[in-house]
């Protein structure tokens, strides 16, 4: 009876210290675990170190007019934030480009105080305002664009007159006609192929109230400023976005093209190739809003009817250049990211043998990884037009 009690004891004593040995190992395992994960920010993936781009140098022969785009996912945010505010101005000033636009400000047009606020921070500019009006807190596009390229005071219409000083006062929406031109009649711009002749807003079939075109036409091409519908976690807007917003928006470009060259500029909300992916393998990215087979072909589509991606045409095969990077994940420190935001121009911008012709070319584009960490979930592009003095 005593011997099987020893054997019982002395069977438990082992048990427990093997408990302990495999905890010790657990315990070892899973700080390794952490430790890697630190480094790297996931277990399989390592930060990606995007490629260095070589800077094209400036001609003293050409004239330039340089556009920059971002979306800041809640301008408001911006503004209420030091930090963001900061460095969303320094970026601005920074650049000192000629026009820029801001998609996803969620602002809608009773926010007149905010409007105010951006021509306080930047005098130099007038801005120009697409809302949503079926969601609060959603969508929205600004444009901003020098006041010595236009006289701002002279707006004026076939049926109105206004800037948007007293657009703001009145609180009027600019996008409830649909297309409608403001003809601008100063012609002091730097270069004359960069004078501003209107602004008007086209909407497309199925988000006409959402606020995600405006459409600046210079002397020499036209600028789309677009955000692009986003597919939704569920991809519940998939086959609205490839079957008619792609298609409509693919029609509006040609419609204008055959006037003169095209820009599409913005948040198109589609990565297009593997490469624009950080992680293309990953199981997840398929079914992800943006990276969706259905969306990439889609946006192939538009390139094989005569529209060039501009910074693939000066960087083909430069890797880790993203525009975007889920702040959930905490990605952008390890530069996990999609790119998502574009310049896309007609094939006449791209033709230099013919630029004299053509009026205007695409001189460079850039993706500003760097700029802007602390405001978004998104970078600000950089494309640069040029001109022949």
């Amino acid at each position: 009876m005593a011997s099987d009690a020893l054997a019982l004891k002395i069977f438990f004593i082992k048990k427990f210290a093997a408990h302990l040995w495999m905890k010790r190992v657990s315990n070892t395992k899973k700080l390794s675990y952490i430790e890697k994960k630190n480094k790297t920010g996931d277990d399989n993936k390592v930060a990606v170190t995007p490629d260095k781009l070589k800077e094209r140098e400036l001609n003293d022969d050409v004239s330039y007019f340089k556009i920059l785009s971002w979306n800041v996912a809640g301008l408001r945010s911006v503004l209420n934030c030091e930090k963001k505010l900061f460095t969303f101005k320094e970026v601005i000033l920074k650049y000192k480009p000629d026009l820029f636009s801001l998609q996803e400000h969620k602002l809608q047009e009773k926010n007149a105080e905010v409007k105010l606020r951006m021509e306080e921070l930047f005098p130099d500019y007038q801005s120009f305002w697409v809302f949503s009006t079926v969601k609060k807190g959603y969508s929205g596009v600004a444009v901003f664009i020098k006041h010595s390229g236009i006289d701002l005071t002279q707006l004026t219409s076939t049926d109105k007159q206004r800037s948007i000083t007293n657009y703001a006062q009145k609180n009027t929406s600019p996008n409830t006609s649909g297309e409608h031109f403001f003809l601008l009649n100063k012609e002091s711009m730097p270069h004359e192929s960069f004078r501003v002749i209107s602004i008007s807003y086209p909407t497309i079939q199925g988000a006409q109230a959402e606020g995600r075109v405006v459409l600046v036409e210079l002397k020499s091409c036209y600028l789309f400023l677009v955000y692009v519908p986003n597919s939704g976690v569920r991809l519940e807007r998939l086959s609205y976005r490839v079957e008619q917003w792609d298609t409509q928006l693919l029609a509006l470009l040609k419609k204008y093209e055959k006037r003169k060259p095209v820009a599409l500029i913005g948040d198109l909300n589609v990565a297009h190739c593997d490469i624009d992916i950080y992680n293309p393998t990953a199981k997840h990215i398929a079914k992800t809003a943006g990276c969706t087979r259905e969306e990439r072909e889609s946006f192939g589509r538009l390139l094989d009817n005569g529209f060039v991606d501009s910074f693939r045409f000066f960087y083909p095969e430069s890797k880790g250049h993203y525009t975007y990077w889920s702040q959930r994940a905490n990605n952008r420190p390890y530069n996990r990211g999609l790119r998502l935001d574009y310049s896309v121009g007609s094939c006449a911008l791209f033709n230099y043998d013919e630029q004299e012709a053509a009026g205007v070319f695409i001189y460079d584009s850039q993706i500003l990884s760097s700029e802007g960490t602390s405001v978004g979930d998104h970078c600000p592009i950089l494309l640069t037009l040029g001109s022949k003095k």
